[in-house]
């Protein structure tokens, strides 16, 4: 920091520009060679002043420089200003403080110093300057020692015999040039109005009111029902007005009623006995009665405080594992309704959730993104009691209802009920408590159990869409992804494990990098999507190039936003396969796939970069890039002029595994270990971790009382954030996972997995996925000894059905269960038996005989031209009048016109049917069809069909 003495220094060359400035000899004030007093230190301290009001100080001459405009005009006529300024500096009293701040909205341009000075002790040294006696001078020295070091003892001290800083950063002319141009855009009267005020003129009574209207405080209301329009609360819209009213608040007990605390006001002839002033009473008893009959008594009026209560709604989301699925719109549109009522009763929200117990946001100060993001969050809490308990005990002047919004199960906790007997003497506390079913239950929670106040179910009003509500993208249909995939989709859940699970080079089920999404392989190479939080089931179809299904699936790799499926075009025998790179991008649902022409290498290790977003392939010859954002290849044999690919292909050719896994050494192995890897001393167990971040110390597991690793060999280890996962083999004990969490490693609960490959971490280490013997998976939280947070179900299309199709109804045999289905109604009929297929015919069409007999049963044979890309997947044809039907190996029955438009989807499985439409209309159990049910989808579904039916019996 510059000394204040030091800061005041006048260079001598500047000085001589504006008329050889220089301080006088008792350093009190600026004066010219002749002695003329240029400007007083109390001057130029109050106009440093206000200049440090409006920005950092500048150079000391640039001061000075600013005042003689003030005092003398310019000096250079270059600039014609619009007024005169000195004029109207000298005529309004020379304020300098309020001249001081308006040059600093002139300096905007000039640099400020790299190390200022302190500027009250600039300011306090310059009013010291102009004070009159020693005694004044010696108080202001000494603070100026506390202040910097300043040592009235140096013979060389004060500003006229400072030591120089460096020179001004502008010329005067230069400075003068800038400073005028600027003043030149203020109009006269603006100027004024600055230097009389010391700020800004206000603007025009329009902008003003405008302005006024931009400032008033937003309601709770304006700031949370923008955000039901975001995908993944749009289902909550059409609960809100069913809620505002059912989850109105009784209202509050009035308190009794206390002493009145104000003062007297003035006084009356009519009043209460007990204000009587006390001067009545001093009177003879007859004249008392008779001034009481004459209504001549004094009473004081009593004057009553004005101090309204204040109240505070505060609203608790129970985002943990119970809560997801159907629950969850339910309670965001109950937060929502609850910021309705609040704005009725103008008390203030504030909204808290499990995901962070400890912390409550108000939405009228809290940005949208991240009012969104609370009420789209999920976490892993198998109960709401610690945000429970941190909110009642924070305690707050208001009077408070503190709503918690929870599955009914998380009422019976034993702790969710010691943290509900914790509510303050002003609180109340409420649970609107929502199942699976959407039963919804309001009650008032008193000594730690709920009291129940109303019950209903959450239905959407009916002013919002009955009509067919298009499906979310990515739930199987045709339309619902864009790009390079196959045209006809999965729009039902299918099971892992329908068909052989390809295990590939690599691992087939991975986490995206955020870990929001897990997806695994299915049979045929259909890729199989979970939300981590249970609310989302899906089957995307295949990448598709070049009319290609790829359906020979190498690996699965999880990259920001989505993820690629790596695998090969061709026969699937190596022999002239061509490696491809699918990538699946969810924000955007648009598929792209990258085909490596012209290679004969049948083996590739594949690496993810997040910081690039670039997926690359590093074969024994060469390497190929793909950059994920640009859809941009290169090769190593390439010469690219891209310095990121070029760093980023020798990071990956000086890699030995690739990430997440670790290169695998045992005992003095000398192979050479490049990246990070994990090396096992046989005889002792130990397990010693180099090349990674943070550093793991070496450590021995132990596992009843004997080392955990002694004798056995690490088929596979993986690391991802702080935690390491290890197979191992031999020992004579069976191969299996050890999971571990450092960097001081700690031995967590075992997974059992069957194989090396049947275990994956999400990014930050947090998630672990175990691939089961049944082909479900189930994903944990890795420190947590509890149940899954997710396990797949093994629910979903099993084998192709025998299917009879006539010309107003289908028939369907899967195993035991017949399926017959009519669209000569007005609506879709569904009927079901079980047996053997002649007496479940019998049993189906004993009531009514179809009105056509049966035309065709599905047979081998020519596809449709919009089936024909896969002939590996359809199985078999039947066709009637009008309409075409084509069985896959999935159990799917596609029915399309005979122009070939796709008209809906069909599946039955285990008696159930379930009907699919490509506008994302869905009919049938939400079991097969992963949503619900679309209203009026029975009628439109048998429309279509019917129309088709009957233009083929018209042609």
């Amino acid at each position: 920091m510059i000394a204040a003495d030091s800061y005041l220094h006048i260079p001598e060359a500047y000085g001589r520009w504006l008329g050889g400035l220089k301080w006088s000899v008792g350093g009190e004030a600026v004066e010219f060679p002749d002695g003329q007093t240029f400007a007083f230190g109390r001057e130029l301290s109050l106009f440093l002043d206000g200049f440090a009001a409006g920005r950092e100080p500048i150079h000391f001459a640039h001061v000075l420089h600013l005042v003689h405009l003030l005092l003398r005009g310019p000096l250079s006529h270059d600039v014609v200003t619009p007024m005169d300024l000195a004029g109207s500096f000298v005529a309004l009293g020379r304020p300098h403080r309020n001249a001081g701040a308006f040059c600093a909205t002139l300096c905007d341009g000039v640099p400020g110093l790299p190390d200022p000075p302190d500027v009250e002790a600039v300011c306090l040294l310059l009013t010291a300057g102009a004070a009159v006696g020693g005694y004044r001078r010696a108080e202001v020295e000494a603070d100026l020692v506390l202040w910097e070091g300043y040592d009235p003892g140096d013979p060389g001290h004060g500003p006229a015999a400072a030591l120089a800083v460096d020179d001004p950063p502008m010329s005067p002319a230069v400075f003068e040039r800038l400073v005028l141009e600027r003043l030149a855009r203020h109009r006269p009267d603006q100027v004024r109005h600055w230097l009389r005020l010391g700020r800004p003129p206000e603007p025009s009574g329009r902008s003003v009111a405008d302005r006024v209207e931009a400032e008033l405080p937003g309601t709770v209301r304006e700031a949370l029902e923008p955000l039901l329009r975001r995908p993944r609360l749009s289902g909550s819209a059409g609960l809100l007005d069913r809620l505002v009213g059912a989850l109105a608040l009784p209202p509050r007990t009035l308190a009794r009623e206390s002493l009145p605390t104000g003062g007297y006001a003035d006084v009356s002839n009519r009043g209460h006995p007990e204000r009587l002033l006390p001067g009545q009473h001093a009177m003879e008893p007859e004249e008392f009665l008779r001034r009481f009959a004459e209504n001549e008594l004094l009473y004081y009026q009593r004057e009553e405080p004005h101090a309204p209560e204040s109240e505070e709604l505060v609203v608790l989301i129970d985002q943990g594992v119970r809560t997801w699925g159907a629950v969850r719109p339910v309670l965001a549109a109950a937060a929502v309704a609850l910021g309705r009522l609040a704005d009725r009763r103008g008390a203030a929200m504030r909204l808290g959730s499990t995901v962070d117990p400890t912390r409550l946001l108000d939405p009228l100060a809290s940005p949208a993104d991240a009012l969104a993001a609370l009420l789209e969050a999920s976490d892993l809490s198998p109960h709401p009691a610690p945000m429970l308990a941190s909110a009642l005990a924070g305690g707050s002047p208001r009077r408070r209802d503190v709503v918690l919004l929870t599955h009914p199960r998380s009422l019976d906790e034993p702790e969710v009920e010691a943290a509900a007997r914790r509510v303050g003497p002003g609180d109340r506390l409420f649970a609107v408590a929502v199942d699976d079913r959407r039963d919804v239950q309001l009650s008032e929670v008193r000594r730690g159990r709920p009291v129940p106040l109303a019950r209903f179910r959450a239905e959407p009003a009916d002013d919002h869409p009955a009509a067919p509500r298009p499906a979310r993208p990515g739930r199987g249909g045709a339309g619902a992804w864009e790009g390079d995939v196959e045209p006809i989709g999965f729009p039902f859940r299918l099971a892992p494990g329908v068909g052989p699970t390809p295990r590939g080079i690599g691992p087939t089920f991975a986490f995206t990098e955020s870990g929001e999404w897990l997806a695994a392989i299915g049979p045929h190479g259909v890729p199989l999507a979970w939300r981590v939080d249970g609310s989302s089931v899906e089957a995307w179809p295949r990448g598709l190039s070049g009319g290609e299904v790829v359906r020979t699936v190498d690996a699965l790799l999880g990259v920001a936003g989505g993820f690629v499926v790596i695998g090969r075009l061709g026969d699937g025998d190596g022999d002239g396969d061509r490696p491809v790179a699918v990538h699946y991008d969810l924000a955007p649902r648009r598929v792209r796939s990258y085909v490596k022409y012209l290679s004969a290498e049948p083996v590739w290790d594949w690496f993810y970069l997040r910081e690039s977003h670039a997926l690359i392939a590093r074969g024994p010859e060469e390497s190929w890039y793909v950059d994920l954002r640009t859809g941009g290849r290169f090769s190593s044999q390439d010469r690219c002029s891209s310095e990121i690919v070029a760093r980023d292909l020798a990071r990956v050719e000086g890699a030995s595994v690739p990430p997440p896994g670790l290169l695998v050494l045992h005992d003095d192995d000398t192979r050479p270990a490049s990246g990070p890897s994990a090396r096992l001393r046989v005889g002792t167990g130990t397990v010693t971790l180099d090349g990674v971040s943070p550093p793991w110390r070496p450590f021995r597991p132990f596992a009843d009382g004997l080392p955990l690793l002694a004798g056995r060999r690490l088929e596979r280890a993986l690391l991802r954030g702080d935690t390491l996962a290890l197979y191992a083999s031999g020992g004579g004990r069976p191969p299996r996972w050890h999971v571990f969490q450092g960097p001081d490693p700690v031995l967590l609960p075992d997974r059992p997995a069957p194989g090396a490959g049947d275990l994956t971490l999400s990014a930050d280490g947090r998630l672990m996925a175990v691939r089961q013997d049944d082909h479900r998976y189930a994903v944990s939280v890795v420190d947590s000894a509890g149940p899954p947070a997710l396990l797949t179900p093994r629910a979903g299309a099993s084998g192709w059905p025998h299917v009879g199709l006539g010309r107003d109804w289908m028939a369907l045999q899967d195993g035991p269960h017949a399926t017959l289905l009519r669209w000569d109604g007005g609506r879709l009929e569904v009927r079901s038996a079980s047996g053997d297929r002649a007496y479940a015919y019998s049993a189906l069409f004993h009531e009514g005989v179809p009105a056509s007999p049966l035309v065709s049963v599905a047979r081998r044979g020519s596809l449709p031209a919009w089936a024909s890309y896969d002939p590996r997947r359809f199985k078999a044809t039947c066709r009637g009048p009008g309409l075409v039907a084509v069985v896959d190996d999935f159990g799917q029955v596609a029915l399309s016109d005979s122009g070939g438009t796709l008209l809906c989807i069909v599946l039955a499985s285990r008696g159930r049917l379930a009907a699919w439409m490509p506008d994302g209309t869905r009919f049938g159990p939400a079991e097969l069809t992963g949503s619900p049910p679309t209203p009026g989808a029975g009628e439109r579904i048998a429309a279509a069909l019917r129309g088709a039916a009957r233009g083929g019996l018209a042609g």
